[in-house]
């Protein structure tokens, strides 16, 4: 097998197990697996490039799922509602992770972004209730709005030293968010930034040069310098 078409599996909902191993796919396209709510193990060949939109979004049964090393590209909404999906691995590989890809997988707990990464793009994480641990390589420059909106368990998060912004709602309801450092390379701290985070009590810029919306930490602790 070397193609399957769009949405082929969509919403086949007693769909359980699914093995590619011995196909020589190229790419995941986008709805392939979307709403299977009884799929739990999935095994997909190392000739994966691409894995596309919405292509397991709400398989609900999920809890864990290993990306091939092939894999450079994940799409927008890729792994969307899993909510049952505790552990999965990126390989180092890895480019591009799309926007929402892993947002509101409610049982997702720990999570590491490889150095190949250069980007956290649109509320990729938003709504990860689980999520206490996230590894961020220091190289990575960019944030996109409320990547991490409303993960209440977030306890704890070292920001790369190249990044640049921290833009509108990022952390908006990390609840259980005690501290942070903001590096010298952040040039903005934008409206709502920490809006709501009620336990963040130790916040440290470490240069005045960072410009400070004056609702960054709305219902929060207010940072020092």
């Amino acid at each position: 097998v070397k193609t399957i078409e769009k949405a082929a599996f969509k919403d086949c909902i007693s769909l359980v197990q699914i093995s590619m191993e011995s196909s020589s796919l190229t790419k995941i396209d986008g709805r392939l697996f979307e709403g299977c709510i009884a799929l739990k193990n999935v095994s997909l060949p190392n000739s994966i490039e691409s894995i596309g939109y919405k292509s397991f979004m709400n398989c609900s049964c999920l809890i864990e799922f290993t990306i091939p090393s092939s894999v450079t590209f994940i799409s927008d909404f890729a792994f969307n509602g899993c909510s049952s999906l505790k552990k999965i691995l990126i390989p180092s590989c890895v480019v591009s992770l799309g926007s929402c890809t892993f947002s509101d997988c409610i049982s997702l707990e720990e999570i590491k972004i490889p150095e190949s990464t250069n980007s956290l793009d649109l509320e990729l994480f938003k709504g990860c209730k689980a999520l206490k641990k996230i590894s961020i390589p220091s190289s990575l420059k960019y944030f996109g709005l409320r990547v991490f909106d409303q993960c209440l368990s977030l306890a704890e998060i070292e920001l790369p030293t190249s990044l640049t912004s921290i833009p509108c709602q990022t952390f908006r309801g990390c609840l259980s968010l005690k501290s942070i450092k903001i590096p010298e390379s952040v040039e903005l701290i934008d409206d709502e930034a920490f809006y709501d985070c009620s336990s963040l009590d130790d916040v440290l810029i470490l240069t005045q040069k960072t410009k400070v919306s004056e609702i960054a930490f709305e219902k929060s602790k207010k940072p020092k310098k």
